[in-house]
């Protein structure tokens, strides 16, 4: 005994028989996503935006899953003096350290654009586009 189903399209609506039998495959389909397997676990709950009336309720929320950062973090090899960021410059600069010679981190990397080159992807060694 065929279903009668209305399909919507656009501005006009058609009506189309389904069996049965088709039905089975979306009914599986429909089962898969209902969890309950072993390992499963249930979706957290995610308040939507009226649930939190303030910014204040926000952020205390935010909070109990995320931190401030500390004011200051020393690093474990000690602060950083003139004669470090002198060697970071060089070693920034310096196009020994790619496999042939010729480019350097600021190759790509330029300091005189933020950090960036500009383009979709970076020319490496040869002229290479990774």
């Amino acid at each position: 005994m065929p279903l009668n189903v209305l399909e919507r399209t656009g501005t006009s609506t058609k009506t189309i028989a389904m069996r049965p039998v088709n039905l089975i495959p979306l009914l599986l389909l429909a089962a898969c996503g209902q969890g309950g397997g072993e390992g499963s676990a249930p979706a957290p709950a995610v308040p939507d935006a009226a649930f939190y009336a303030t910014g204040e309720q926000l952020r205390d929320s935010a909070l109990a899953f995320f931190h401030a950062l500390p004011a200051r973090v020393d690093h474990p090899a000690g602060p950083d003096g003139p004669e470090k960021v002198e060697l970071g410059r060089r070693l920034f600069m310096e196009p020994q350290l790619s496999t042939d010679g010729t480019i350097s981190c600021n190759s790509c990397h330029r300091l005189d654009a933020f950090g960036t080159d500009n383009e979709r992807t970076s020319t490496g060694v040869g002229g290479q586009k990774a």
